[in-house]
């Protein structure tokens, strides 16, 4: 088969089986890093060399898995990157739209794929001259059994039993938020490891896709509160507001305030798919 692309979604996660070192078999046993952070130690949740599995346990789990798979046959046999020619696939972030072109047994396939900007579904439009006679079909892979039902209306219940994790969670991002006296905006770090992680923690500050986050995840929180018809934090709506702007440099923006060459210096562009995003 072809290799299909993983579809993944923002409610569909997995927990990976905890590892089995001995003293390091639980999150609670994770006792994070300290951090020098405006004139003190302040302890994070980051990776400790000293409790190696659990750091990478807690890095990756919960993890999105990947929902579905889906790819194509020829004459109800497997596809190989060696049975195809002239492999050309362009995406259109914009639009969400992928477009895909090869050539198979010397005759020409057109695939595009867009997604519904407001649904989680999709749709596949495949142009093949020997369609009509079954040749080419698709297949449809579900690696995982999620076990979800009715995702997209969850019950009271459900919503009052994470409402402590959620407001920890908040309280956090808002507690980490730093009031600059002079500018009279919250700053985000440092210390701070942007999503591009290929920058100085110690000197990064204010990311782009950071504050876009923080302000997103913020704003959920408040929702989940009036959901609830409690009363939303003063503090959350004043860190909210007044957050710093993303950064930006002749009308771009950048990965993180300071980097003025960010776009020209291919140590800063070169690792992270954020880049997309910025």
């Amino acid at each position: 088969m072809i290799q299909p692309f993983n579809t993944m979604s923002s409610w569909g996660w997995l927990n990976s089986s905890l590892p089995t070192t001995s003293g390091y078999m639980s999150p609670e046993d994770f006792t994070g890093l300290q951090w020098w952070t405006r004139g003190r130690l302040v302890t994070y949740d980051q990776p400790n060399q000293v409790e190696a599995d659990i750091s990478q346990w807690l890095i990756a789990n919960p993890h999105r898995i990947n929902l579905i798979k889906i790819g194509l046959m020829y004459q109800n046999d497997d596809i190989t990157f060696e049975d195809l020619a002239n492999i050309s696939p362009h995406t259109d972030l914009y639009s969400g739209t992928i477009h895909s072109s090869f050539y198979l047994n010397g005759r020409r396939v057109d695939v595009t794929t867009t997604v519904d900007p407001f649904r989680d579904c999709i749709a596949v439009v495949i142009e093949f001259q020997l369609l009509i006679y079954g040749d080419l079909t698709m297949f449809l892979d579900y690696p995982y059994a999620t076990d979800v039902n009715k995702f997209e209306a969850p019950t009271q219940d459900t919503i009052s039993g994470w409402d402590e994790k959620l407001t920890a969670s908040a309280e956090f991002m808002v507690d980490f938020a730093f009031h600059n006296t002079s500018t009279q905006v919250f700053d985000l770090g440092p210390p701070m490891y942007p999503v591009s992680e290929n920058t100085n923690p110690n000197n990064s500050v204010n990311p782009a896709f950071e504050i876009a986050y923080l302000r997103f995840a913020l704003d959920i929180a408040m929702k989940w509160k009036q959901r609830q018809n409690l009363t939303v934090r003063e503090s959350w709506i004043n860190v909210t507001n007044n957050l710093h702007q993303p950064p930006s440099t002749d009308d771009t923006y950048v990965t993180s305030e300071g980097l003025e060459d960010m776009w020209t210096n291919s140590s800063y562009t070169a690792d992270h798919p954020s880049m997309a995003m910025i």
